[in-house]
């Protein structure tokens, strides 16, 4: 099963070629770690990102060329999404919340 962390090396692929590299690699689900890495993989702007992830949500969409992808958007690993959050548990209930 394949699957897909979108972080900054997403944000370097060329315009254009951001579908062909997901086409490429047909994962099943893209994980997108923070608010604009989700809202430029999913085409979507979010309000309230963090306030959905303080309760333990993740943000779910499917990616836009292809209905059988699912994308993720959660807070960044390590101190600092722990800091967003407040909690460790906060982040783990929200990681927890991924489907596969």
């Amino acid at each position: 099963m394949n699957i897909v962390t979108a972080i900054l090396s997403y944000h370097h692929v060329p315009s254009g070629k951001k579908e062909d590299l997901v086409a490429a690699i047909k994962p099943k689900v893209i994980i997108c770690l923070g608010k604009i890495t989700f809202e430029m993989v999913s085409h979507k702007v979010t309000k309230a990102f963090l306030e959905k992830l303080k309760k333990g949500e993740p943000w779910v969409e499917k990616y836009p060329s292809d209905s059988d992808i699912y994308i993720y958007g959660v807070a960044h690993c390590g101190s600092r999404g722990i800091a967003n959050l407040g909690s460790l548990e906060i982040m783990k209930k929200t990681w927890k919340g991924i489907k596969v």
